[in-house]
């Protein structure tokens, strides 16, 4: 058995002011990659990214997280270097 977490990258702050009153329909994690890596045991992370323009964008429906392309690389690279986990992404399009 594999524990995973939903929507992983949630407990970050959300992009822009307007999305506060809302972001608690997409909230789903209260600590960070590490501590759900260390000490719940984590190991298949959930990723929900977007695409504006050439610009990635960490989101879950209309909710957009702070986490730029430097910092969910080195999220990953972590992640990477444990050797035992697994990262879902999925393309979140917005029409």
């Amino acid at each position: 058995m594999v524990i995973g977490s939903h929507n992983s990258w949630s407990y970050l702050s959300v992009r822009k002011w307007w999305m506060r009153p809302f972001r608690f329909m997409a909230k789903c994690q209260r600590v960070g990659i590490n501590e759900q890596y260390v000490i719940h045991d984590v190991r298949c992370f959930d990723l929900r990214i977007r695409f504006e323009g050439e610009m990635l964008v960490v989101a879950h429906g209309m909710i957009e997280y702070m986490c730029d392309y430097v910092k969910l690389i080195s999220y990953l690279d972590y992640l990477d270097r444990q050797g035992d986990c697994y990262v879902r992404v999925i393309h979140e399009v917005r029409t």
